[in-house]
């Protein structure tokens, strides 16, 4: 996301499928920017059939606390995975 030339801040999506990669500049939290970049690119996933969804790790309360503002479901139970390499998919 960018204003004119600068840059507030990003947001990907894994090669699982997850949404990842968040970061927004120092200068332009409090802005509602990483809001406004996860809708859209929850939006972008929905309008392509994909499902969108978070991983937050457990000791992460800001993460969480980020997530519980936007209103999606929490999973009732733990969850863990593993992979092979960083993010590899066979």
């Amino acid at each position: 996301m960018s204003d004119e030339n600068n840059i507030k801040g990003y947001v990907g999506i894994h090669k699982d499928c997850s949404l990842g990669f968040e970061y927004v500049d120092p200068a332009s939290r409090r802005q509602n920017v990483a809001s406004r970049m996860q809708l859209y690119i929850a939006k972008y996933m929905l309008d392509n059939g994909m499902l969108p969804y978070v991983m937050v790790s457990s000791g992460n309360d800001i993460a969480k606390n980020f997530q519980k503002k936007l209103g999606p479901e929490f999973a009732e139970k733990l969850f863990y995975f593993y992979a092979k390499g960083p993010y590899e998919l066979e």
